[in-house]
């Protein structure tokens, strides 16, 4: 496990090249200048088992992405709250940082 500053990811994925894909991107580019040093802000093009070497080290992730459903209309904003996390997503060590 790698250490880390910030405990808290905020984790951008899309593509500024295909259009809407990259809402998830510009989403994180305004979040960035309103965080502090306990979330780290990255944006990504990458998918799948490689997202997991990008979390690792966090105690908490924010994923932003854009998704095409069929059931909602463009712009619509759902959120998915994962309460049943995987086993190994458990923080090893609090950092100073995060014991606020």
């Amino acid at each position: 496990m790698s250490e880390r500053s910030a405990c808290i990811l905020v984790l951008a994925l899309g593509n500024d090249l295909l259009g809407d894909d990259g809402v998830g991107l510009e989403a994180a580019r305004q979040i960035a200048g309103q965080v502090d040093g306990s979330v780290e802000v990255v944006e990504t093009g990458e998918a799948g088992l490689a997202l997991l070497e990008l979390m690792e080290g966090y105690e908490r992730a924010l994923l932003i992405d854009s998704v095409v459903t069929g059931r909602y209309p463009p712009g619509t904003v759902k959120s998915s709250r994962q309460r049943t996390s995987a086993r190994w997503w458990r923080p090893r060590r609090i950092t100073p940082a995060c014991r606020k």
